[in-house]
């Protein structure tokens, strides 16, 4: 009898043993479910930020495709699509959890909770371009600078580092160009039929292989992310760079100005005779000339 109700004494502490165990390890459990379900947006923001810098992508390009009627918004499954398009998924440069994702979703959801709007994504991603806008950079005080001598009116390049390969790079090409004194500009307008002063990126590639420019891959992909936009390649702005245009020297005042003086002197050479003896000396000399019969 003291055996069975030992036993069951046992029993039950046991039981209440492992309540509290399990107890313990649903709240640890919903602990660390908390912590993870939080998701420090501006962290991730930054990171996504560094990448497509690192990489010199232009998002705008890759959403402008999805949202044909420009309302800057897309779907959210085109949005998840377009974020792996971007390197932002297991295989790519950086992975984005599905909490991540969520995170981002809750941020960047338009009215319609059905789409995403892309603008402000990309406007929150090209926010260190916009306050390094037309060449100038602020310092630590807040005070603008100048970011070189020369300014470049690029928005699309994202940091200073760019800007100042952009510069070296320019400085480079014209370099090579006056000293092997090439005339770039009419390999340009080959491949612009209509004369709109654009053209692809494939045609600027085979261009400065027409031309043997040797420029590194990331090189010609700045100068593609600075001169680039819905037109194509602004090939007149890159050759004003690399080849400043030299207006020339209008010559038809001057020209004019030695014609008028040539007259002049015609004019005092043609002098009139003052005596009779001149006068019948001149008329002599043409009735010869013209063989005048008296």
């Amino acid at each position: 009898m003291w055996i069975n109700v030992l036993a069951f004494l046992i029993k039950i502490a046991y039981n209440n043993l492992t309540e509290k165990i399990q107890n313990l390890e649903q709240t640890k459990s919903s602990q660390c479910q908390q912590k993870e379900e939080i998701v420090d947006f501006e962290s991730l923001l930054k990171r996504m930020k560094m990448n497509v810098n690192k990489r010199q992508i232009r998002i705008k390009d890759f959403f402008q495709e999805f949202d044909e009627l420009r309302h800057g918004v897309v779907t959210r499954e085109q949005f998840r699509r377009l974020l792996s398009q971007l390197g932002f998924s297991k295989l790519g440069a950086m992975d984005i959890s599905d909490k991540e994702f969520n995170c981002l979703y809750e941020k960047y959801a338009a009215s319609d909770s059905r789409f995403i709007c892309w603008t402000k994504f990309e406007n929150d991603m090209n926010f260190d371009s916009r306050l390094e806008s037309n060449g100038i950079e602020t310092n630590e005080d807040g005070n603008e600078k100048d970011l070189d001598s020369q300014k470049i009116p690029f928005c699309n390049i994202g940091n200073n580092y760019d800007y100042r390969m952009l510069i070296d790079t320019f400085e480079k090409l014209n370099k090579d160009v006056r000293q092997r004194g090439l005339n770039v500009r009419f390999v340009f307008q080959d491949f612009d039929r209509l004369n709109s002063g654009y053209i692809t990126r494939g045609q600027f590639g085979r261009c400065l292989s027409l031309l043997d420019i040797k420029v590194s891959q990331c090189e010609q992909n700045l100068l593609e992310i600075a001169l680039c936009n819905s037109k194509g390649f602004n090939y007149n702005e890159f050759l004003s760079r690399i080849e400043p245009i030299v207006h020339p020297k209008y010559m038809y005042p001057e020209l004019l100005e030695a014609k008028n003086a040539t007259n002049k002197e015609k004019c005092n050479e043609n002098y009139a005779p003052s005596s009779l003896k001149d006068t019948i000396s001149e008329i002599r000399l043409l009735v010869d000339f013209l063989r005048i019969r008296n």
